[in-house]
């Protein structure tokens, strides 16, 4: 689950291969005993259905405060979300995770993308309209 989550987090393919050779090495074990491994399997579901959401906005500024509580008032198991701060401070993240460098904020408003794979959404500024993008994902 982590190396997935931390692939997804950063972009690092390399991080999938390592979660794949994991599956294949202990896909034996955990089809004797799934309840065993439910953590494991979480892990493997997570690989199929992950979406990340960016969400690029002060981290002080109640627009990114409330985007933030709008995700985090559902239960979105496959739903991984980074926050990139504007400006200077964004380095950080944005070093780790090449892809979010090419987000931003529109109109100074926080601004969430929807990603998976290597593809994101059109940028949205209204929380309701992320869950929008989400939830039907997440029904799949």
């Amino acid at each position: 689950m982590n190396l997935i989550r931390l692939s997804r987090m950063t972009g690092d393919s390399g991080l999938d291969v390592k979660a794949s050779a994991l599956s294949r090495s202990f896909g034996g074990t955990v089809s004797q005993s799934p309840s065993a491994y439910t953590w494991f399997l979480c892990g493997l579901d997570l690989v199929s259905q992950s979406h990340e959401v960016v969400i690029v906005g002060d981290d002080e500024a109640e627009d990114t405060r409330r985007m933030i509580s709008v995700l985090q008032s559902r239960y979105l198991p496959s739903v991984i979300v980074l926050q990139v701060a504007p400006g200077p401070r964004a380095s950080a993240l944005t070093e780790l995770a090449l892809f979010t460098q090419s987000l931003f904020m529109i109109d100074g408003k926080a601004t969430a993308y929807v990603c998976s794979g290597n593809t994101c959404s059109a940028p949205v500024t209204d929380p309701e309209s992320v869950l929008a993008l989400i939830e039907p994902r997440e029904k799949s």
